[in-house]
C-alpha cells in the first residue's frame, strides 16, 4: 500500500530521493573523516555531550571515539566504546553501497 502511494505521489518520491542523497552524502563524509582524519584534531574540536555535562551518558556517548577506532579497524575496542557504533558504521556503509548500486543501475538504463 505504501509503495502504491509513492508511485502516485511524485513530489513525495522526489523529496525522499533528496533526503536519501543528503543522508548518503553525510554518511560518506562521516566515514571519510573516521578513516583519514587525525583523532586528536577531531576529539579536540567536538563539543562535549550535553548528557555528560550533567553526569549521564546518552546512547551516542563514545561514538566519535568509536568511529575513529573503527577507522583503524579495531572493531572490538570500538564496540567497547559504544555498543551501537559498529552497527551504525555498517549501516552507513550499506546505505552508501545501495546508493552506488542504484546509480549504477540507473546509468545503465540510459
Amino acid at each position: 500500500m505504501i509503495f502504491n502511494f509513492l508511485k502516485d505521489n511524485k513530489e513525495l518520491k522526489k523529496a525522499l530521493k533528496i533526503i536519501w542523497i543528503l543522508t548518503v552524502s553525510l554518511s560518506f563524509f562521516i566515514i571519510i573523516i573516521s578513516l583519514f582524519a587525525s583523532p586528536n584534531f577531531i576529539t579536540s574540536n567536538i563539543p562535549i555531550c550535553e548528557s555528560k555535562k550533567v553526569g549521564k551518558e546518552c546512547f551516542l556517548c563514545g561514538s566519535t571515539r568509536a568511529f575513529l577506532t573503527i577507522g583503524k579497524l579495531e572493531f572490538k575496542k570500538a564496540y567497547e566504546l559504544n555498543k551501537l557504533s559498529v552497527f551504525l558504521f555498517t549501516t552507513l556503509l550499506t546505505n552508501i553501497l545501495i546508493f552506488i548500486i542504484y546509480l549504477t543501475k540507473k546509468s545503465n538504463k540510459l
